[in-house]
């Protein structure tokens, strides 16, 4: 089986260029994702990372700590990081599990009314696409009843897509493109976005972060807060300084979940991280949309010959 990309290493291909003379963009990935209290199985529930407490329960059983404390996010968290963003004009590119219009309006709207960018992220966090993945039609109806729902709660397509956890099948590349997407965040392997061609069909891969991100940061490595802020600005200047000294852009993706960084100790590296580097030369804060268009006129400027993106 191979990937739908080439291997190009860096400093092998030709720069990568940002618009308005930028080196660096910073997407802050806000992630609004719900979760089933139950599922009719006896298998242990898989939740998309560790909960509070360790040991998940068997699915059909309630497991109140662990619920209880992912749904802080959408009580409290969430609305702590909206105002921190709306302090410094800082638009997230939120990933949206479509449960989330149906529980938690409140948050759903008030995501739009900040004008958040908001990526499709299936319907519940316990529902991974490797469950179909020796299913192709069965993926491609979850696709296009989560494209349904988006469609239906946004009042337009979702342009972009990331799995939930990151966990998708040999198939979910081509059906993306198939869908109309415009671009994915599943993959890890870059510090730049670039275009794939699937079947003829052109898609964005706008590479994500486990290794910038809360969860990642907090919950399976037990970093202090002190410790994620060395992640965020270590980060942040290298790439900075890389893209300076080479003139090929660089991509900087901070994984954020309300749970996590929305707590009252933590809320403040948030701040910190802003304060540091909103404001510096040559850094931007743009959506993923931004990005995949730019990313297809730059795969244009280079000569690079492809069918066109689909039109907002």
């Amino acid at each position: 089986m191979e990937p739908h990309y080439e291997y190009r290493p860096v400093g092998r291909r030709p720069p990568f260029r940002w618009p308005g003379g930028n080196h660096l963009a910073v997407v802050l990935t806000v992630n609004l994702e719900s979760w089933d209290l139950v599922k009719p199985s006896s298998d242990r529930l898989y939740a998309g990372g560790p909960g509070i407490l360790p040991e998940p329960l068997p699915a059909d059983i309630p497991d109140w700590p662990n619920y209880t404390w992912r749904e802080y996010g959408m009580r409290v968290g969430f609305w702590r990081i909206l105002e921190v963003l709306d302090a410094y004009a800082v638009r997230a590119s939120a990933t949206l599990s479509l449960q989330v219009p149906e529980r938690y309006p409140e948050m759903f709207e008030a995501a739009l009314d900040a004008g958040w960018e908001l990526n499709a992220h299936g319907y519940e966090q316990g529902t991974l696409l490797t469950s179909f993945a020796r299913d192709e039609a069965g993926e491609r109806k979850y696709l296009e009843d989560v494209v349904a729902r988006y469609t239906a709660a946004v009042g337009a397509p979702p342009l972009g897509w990331i799995s939930p956890s990151a966990r998708f099948t040999a198939n979910t590349v081509r059906l993306l493109a198939e869908l109309g997407f415009l671009y994915h965040g599943d993959y890890l392997n870059d510090d730049e976005p670039y275009p794939l061609v699937v079947n003829g069909r052109r898609l964005v891969a706008i590479p994500y972060s486990f290794e910038v991100n809360d969860y990642m940061a907090f919950l399976r490595r037990n970093f202090t807060t002190a410790e994620w802020g060395d992640v965020l600005r270590e980060t942040f200047d290298v790439l900075l300084d890389e893209a300076r000294r080479t003139g090929s852009g660089k991509l900087m993706n901070v994984g954020l979940h309300p749970h996590v960084i929305g707590a009252p100790f933590r809320i403040r590296s948030l701040v910190h991280f802003l304060d540091y580097a909103r404001d510096q030369p040559g850094v931007f804060f743009p959506t993923r949309e931004e990005i995949a268009r730019h990313t297809l006129a730059e795969a244009d400027r280079l000569g690079l010959s492809s069918p066109s993106a689909p039109e907002p």
